[in-house]
């Protein structure tokens, strides 16, 4: 009632709201009492959207960022037909080879593709752009570095040429109106497209926001912003997103704070041990008691003759989550579970195919029908040589991960084309009962259950500037967050 109140009144409100705190409806009860029907509600995603569509009154335009940057750029054009070519980076990286007569590895094109989008993400405008325009990371040395190192690619001359004729061939076929999602962030932004402009703005889950999405807003906002979000579930600076986004708002303008601190989502012993990371974050009273069981010190099969802890499919809640910091415990523990019988879906369709590409750069020039143990081979050489290269901790970090996961894979088949396959039709049961996710895909999701396996891998060994052990953190508390009414902790190497 209170935010409601403040919503009638002028000033900028920052709705600090934490997990399962009722945050949709709070947004859905507060736009009709604004004082304007000039309100652009934004959403991080579609469907959040048009969830948001489907609640707000007609006159509220409900859009996504780049739906927003989307119709920018469609004016700055002057409202020509527009092409979205989700395939766009790939085609602009075969039309700069094939100008310049040059010949690309897979992994060379990989990389080069991780260097545009990278490019784009921190706005990024090369000196020789067709038409001019704002870039938001200079052109120069210390720029070339700062997107190479966000892109955890080693520097290469190569490379930067290269990067350098990609930047200007995205922006001249998106001056033609041939774009991709990222363009749609990044071209209105660097060009100063005409953003829509709205008396109100209310912007959900205003943690995960970049710099660009910051620009994209206050082009839009005419008067007033109205930001919700949870800063302690900032999860995602490692694709983009600002690591304090809601704090560098709050810079910005006078905001009025105001908290959505209860939750009715988590069980109140749920609630309590997130206490420990979160002290505002409540239970409402007519929350479950809830259950936070520890099997990795005293599990349900403990033996105490050789304090070894064992836990079994049959001890998994039907519909509940395995949640895990990393991808290879998961992977290890669904060919688990599916030699039980136990169906599994795995969230997130990119990991196979990002599997499958580094399968296809470790067991390079190897035979379809090469045995699993001469393929594992040729993948711990080549990861190996990858991880001696890496000059940053989350690229290592990200190898390793990488490198157990396509371990255990190959493993898994009789040979090369049997690995391939298993990448392709990764844990495709849709309707299996029992999810496996990573932290950063369940984010926004909940679950009656939710298994936290292997929570010593929070925090990363990796991690360890302020900035890091605070992402860490915000990590663990969306994990266990997921959790309705039962959170067990247990390890991987338990499971039998």
């Amino acid at each position: 009632t209170a935010i409601i109140a403040a919503a009638k009144g002028t000033q900028d409100l920052m709705i600090v709201a934490r997990a399962g705190c009722a945050k949709t409806t709070t947004i859905k009860l507060l736009v009709p009492s604004l004082p304007t029907q000039s309100v652009l509600a934004l959403a991080f995603n579609k469907k959040n959207a048009l969830d948001l569509k489907a609640e707000l009154p007609p006159y509220v335009q409900s859009k996504t960022l780049n739906a927003l940057g989307y119709k920018a750029w469609w004016q700055f054009l002057g409202r020509k037909e527009m092409t979205v070519d989700t395939k766009k980076n790939y085609q602009v990286i075969q039309t700069i080879c094939g100008k310049q007569n040059i010949s690309l590895s897979k992994e060379e094109k990989s990389m080069l593709a991780d260097l545009l989008n990278a490019g784009r993400a921190l706005g990024f405008m090369p000196k020789g752009s067709p038409i001019p325009g704002l870039s938001i990371v200079r052109d120069d040395e210390d720029g070339i570095e700062t997107i190479f190192d966000w892109a955890d690619v080693d520097y290469r001359q190569d490379l930067e040429v290269l990067f350098r004729a990609g930047m200007v061939e995205h922006i001249r076929q998106g001056l033609a109106g041939t774009i991709d999602f990222n363009d749609q962030i990044y071209l209105p932004v660097v060009f100063s497209a005409p953003f829509d402009r709205f008396d109100t703005v209310v912007v959900d889950e205003a943690q995960d926001l970049s710099d660009l999405n910051h620009r994209m807003i206050k082009r839009a906002c005419a008067k007033r912003m109205i930001m919700v979000g949870d800063d302690k579930q900032a999860i995602y600076a490692f694709r983009g997103a600002l690591s304090d986004s809601m704090g560098k708002l709050a810079a910005m303008r006078d905001f009025q704070f105001l908290p959505l601190t209860m939750t009715f989502r988590c069980g109140k012993a749920i609630v309590a041990r997130a206490q420990d990371y979160v002290p505002d974050f409540v239970a409402s009273p007519g929350n479950s008691e809830g259950s936070v069981e520890d099997w990795t010190k005293e599990g349900p099969h403990h033996n105490d003759a050789d304090s070894h802890i064992e836990w079994h499919a049959r001890d998994i809640p039907a519909h509940s989550a395995v949640i895990c910091r990393n991808n290879a415990p998961l992977i290890k523990l669904a060919f688990k579970l599916l030699r039980q019988g136990r169906g599994v879906q795995m969230l997130g369709n990119d990991i196979g195919k990002s599997l499958e590409r580094a399968l296809d750069l470790a067991a390079k020039g190897l035979s379809p029908d090469t045995p699993s143990p001469t393929v594992l081979a040729a993948v711990e050489a080549w990861f190996k040589k990858e991880i001696s290269k890496a000059k940053t901790d989350r690229k290592i970090e990200s190898l390793e991960d990488r490198w157990e996961c396509v371990a255990a894979i190959v493993e898994e088949a009789a040979d090369l084309r049997g690995a391939r396959n298993l990448c392709h039709k990764l844990f495709e049961d849709a309707a299996a009962v029992v999810t496996l996710s990573s932290g950063h895909k369940a984010k926004g999701l909940e679950w009656d259950s939710v298994i936290h396996l292997d929570p010593f891998r929070i925090p990363s060994r990796y991690a360890h500037s302020p900035e890091a052990l605070t992402q860490e953190s915000n990590l663990r508390y969306v994990i266990e967050t997921r959790a309705r009414h039962r959170l067990i902790l247990a390890n991987l190497e338990d499971f039998e």
